[in-house]
């Protein structure tokens, strides 16, 4: 979730909040706008681990191999 917000910054994000009060900001405007980003990112982490974990071992394999020989 962090990473949504700090490294994939949007404009209208940023200018809602630079043309705001910080109590306008939280309470109504960035509401919506969290837990879209919420779902959003729990909706893709969710198919990633389907996929991990799924009926097809073969994704988890190539996974598991990539992470256990310290490719990262």
């Amino acid at each position: 979730m962090h990473k949504a917000f700090t490294e994939e910054r949007d404009a209208k994000i940023v200018n809602m909040a630079k043309n705001n009060s910080q109590e306008i900001f939280e309470n109504s405007l960035f509401k919506d706008v969290f837990l879209d980003r919420v779902i959003d990112k729990y909706t893709k982490d969710a198919t990633a681990y389907q996929r991990l974990i799924g009926a097809d071992d073969s994704y988890f394999k190539t996974v598991y191999a990539f992470y256990s020989c310290g490719c990262l």
